[in-house]
């Protein structure tokens, strides 16, 4: 396993394990730049790919954080399409509430899926 699978094992079990109010899109993700901050894991919020792609979170390794309660899937689906697309991203996290089936990856890019819904089950 390499290094980035270990940092993206330890993503999971810490936003798994941590409780997280789904009400809002800003809520989670205030919440979960707190838990990126305790953990120290070193982060942008709001980070600017282009006029256009704005992820919610981009970590130091590349990976990006997507936070997506609301929306159709079609449209969620087209919107981390086109942050693959970026030569800065080299793995996607979509956090939703939602159930997708999502590929496991998007323009050869690694893209996982935490469904907070089923995070505590």
């Amino acid at each position: 396993m390499s290094n980035h699978d270990m940092g993206i094992d330890n993503l999971f079990k810490m936003i798994t394990s941590s409780p997280i109010m789904v009400t809002t899109e800003k809520e989670v993700q205030s919440e979960l730049e707190g838990l990126l901050i305790k953990n120290s894991i070193s982060n942008q919020r709001e980070f600017k790919l282009s006029d256009k792609d704005i992820p919610d979170f981009m970590l130091d390794d590349g990976t990006i954080i997507e936070v997506k309660i609301k929306g159709p899937k079609r449209s969620i689906y087209r919107q981390i399409e086109r942050y693959a697309k970026d030569d800065k991203v080299k793995t996607i996290v979509l956090i939703t509430n939602r159930s997708l089936g999502f590929p496991s990856e998007i323009n050869s890019k690694p893209c996982y899926v935490i469904n907070l819904s089923l995070a505590w089950l």
